[in-house]
């Protein structure tokens, strides 16, 4: 896509979708005469009447035909948006012998990367208090019959509207720039697909195929992601020992720049496990109200002993462990178990692991913080060898980061 589309200001567009086939339809209906004629900028969808097999082609050239119908140069086509479409489903019309109707879900992919899709406000004009992106069947026909229609039917859920002018209603049976429509909720954020919903026509049963042009109207807002990293929370960040000898119970130490891991095999005088744990608050620190989109956890290896590679790999527990450490945590039951391992075969080095999931569901149970637990996989007596690893910054200095990525409404 061309700069010019990646700055385009929060105003007015059309957007005509396109998505994955080269081919396009051949012959398609002339507009109204009330109408615009948007053929050549719209997207082109194709049913094969016999099989349901539904093709959504790419959207024209920007033609200056097409350009002097647009109220600014802000049309996009294949560059901007997708289509997705499922097969026909097809079912008899009552009192209707000559058609059957063609359903199918509809989706748009945001192809956009730091712009989202927002309700439309003059261009075509939504009706009255409508909000979400606008799609409508711009024009149909069935081919391969002579005077072969295609008719968009109530799986449109909204009846016919005028977004092209304000001086003719929608009469039933008169051609005029008035169509079904549906509304995906909006905003559809940068590179994102909507749910799908079901629309479809009633289409002639001895015609070859339809033709149909699909418009989609939003107005564009510019909307990057953002980021904050946090810092852990120092009380509730550092590690739980749990061996046999020389302790009687586990020991809990906190410390929100040094964190250890260990395995102490059966083989050595004492025999357990050191596992560490991290808690990042998120209240406060996260803006309120925005989407969260994923996070990523930070540490530094700053020393490896003993044979870690032999009991790895290093296990990263989802956990909710409140507003302290205490011993009991050593094996409290994780919210998520194993949602991803750690590398713990170099040192000197930051690692990085994918906390998605964890944080957004930490965010929308409304938990306030987001906590982990790392240990190895292999412990006591199940592992072959002893290991450690450590994770803190030079001089003791770096403490663990989880970065929080997310989007504003």
């Amino acid at each position: 896509m061309t700069s010019r589309h990646r700055h385009i200001p929060a105003a007015l567009v059309l957007i005509l979708l396109a998505a994955c086939g080269p081919e396009q339809p051949s012959a398609p209906s002339a507009p109204p005469v009330e109408a615009p004629d948007l053929r050549a900028i719209a997207i082109p969808l194709t049913i094969e009447v016999a099989t349901g097999r539904v093709t959504v082609g790419s959207s024209g050239a920007r033609t200056p035909q097409a350009q002097a119908i647009a109220p600014s140069f802000s049309l996009i086509g294949s560059d901007g948006v997708t289509l997705h479409a499922t097969n026909c489903t097809f079912t008899p019309i009552s009192n209707n012998s000559k058609q059957k109707r063609c359903t199918f879900d509809l989706a748009i992919e945001n192809r956009l990367q730091i712009t989202d899709l927002v309700t439309p406000t003059t261009f075509p004009r939504p009706p009255q208090g409508t909000t979400g992106v606008l799609v409508f069947p711009y024009s149909a026909a069935s081919l391969g019959v002579p005077g072969g229609s295609a008719v968009p039917n109530s799986a449109w859920d909204n009846a016919p509207a005028n977004f092209f002018n304000d001086f003719s209603g929608c009469v039933s049976g008169k051609a005029s720039d008035c169509y079904r429509w549906e509304s995906f909720a909006a905003p559809l954020y940068a590179g994102e697909t909507s749910a799908a919903r079901t629309v479809g026509f009633d289409v002639d049963k001895a015609a070859q195929s339809v033709s149909a042009y699909i418009v989609v109207a939003a107005d564009l807002r510019d909307n990057p992601p953002e980021t904050v990293t946090l810092l852990p929370e120092g009380p509730l960040c550092g590690w739980v020992t749990k061996v046999d000898v020389p302790f009687e119970g586990p020991v809990t130490a906190t410390n929100p720049t040094i964190l250890q891991i260990s395995s102490y095999p059966s083989s050595m005088s004492s025999t357990g496990a050191r596992r560490s744990f991290c808690s990042f608050g998120l209240s406060g620190t996260v803006p309120s109200g925005v989407t969260i989109l994923g996070g990523t956890l930070r540490l530094y290896v700053n020393h490896l002993d003993g044979e870690p590679e032999r009991i790895a790999p290093l296990v990263v527990d989802h956990l909710d462990f409140g507003t302290s450490l205490t011993d009991d945590d050593f094996d409290v039951a994780s919210l998520s178990a194993n949602i991803g391992t750690l590398p713990s075969d170099e040192q000197d080095v930051w690692v990085t692991l994918a906390v998605d999931a964890a944080v957004k569901a930490d965010w929308n149970a409304g938990r306030g913080r987001s906590q982990f637990r790392m240990h190895f996989a292999k412990e006591g007596d199940d592992a072959p060898a002893y290991g450690s690893i450590y994770f803190r910054g030079p001089d003791n200095k770096d403490a663990p980061t989880l970065t929080i990525k997310y989007r504003r409404p």
